[in-house]
């Protein structure tokens, strides 16, 4: 009964897992973002872990191949993402998109983080893929979520966004 009791205690003095906590910060909740659609096989993201840190109106312009860029709601950005990860790369290698520069800033209730990132399909691709979010968050309820994201495909032939040099 003795060691039920320290082992109850324990569970209720722990801290909650870090990845359903919600990010206090704009800057936190796109690095949070990042880290939850990197994945190691034979994982997947916890699909409702990436959607809580949006908002539930939220809206995506995002450039998923050189001339391709959709826009969408947040029900279709995961299903591009659970799309995404059953390809047979990915299956097997997983996925990789880290943060390289990122510049917050905030006014009031708003928010606006620029982020380079790459992403890559480790051990399959040779070299990462830059690109370029923009995202916008807004909070509500004392809590800070992404309200858009939009996205560009880093090329040689257009410089760096100052903040992201």
């Amino acid at each position: 009964m003795f060691t039920l009791a320290i082992q109850l205690a324990a569970a209720i003095s722990a801290p909650p897992p870090i990845q359903n906590a919600h990010p206090a910060t704009p800057e936190a909740v796109v690095r949070a973002l990042y880290d939850r659609v990197t994945w190691k096989p034979p994982q997947t993201p916890n699909w409702d872990s990436v959607r809580a840190v949006f908002h539930k109106e939220a809206v995506f312009s995002l450039r998923l191949g050189r001339g391709d860029i959709r826009v969408m709601d947040l029900d279709g950005f995961i299903r591009e993402w659970i799309d995404y990860a059953k390809l047979e790369p990915v299956v097997k290698n997983g996925f990789q998109e880290k943060i390289v520069r990122l510049k917050a800033t905030e006014y009031g209730e708003i928010a606006n983080v620029y982020v380079l990132y790459e992403a890559m399909i480790p051990g399959y691709m040779k070299a990462p893929q830059q690109g370029i979010d923009i995202c916008h968050l807004v909070k509500t309820g004392g809590k800070w979520t992404i309200v858009s994201i939009v996205n560009e495909l880093v090329d040689k032939g257009k410089p760096l966004p100052p903040d992201l040099r």
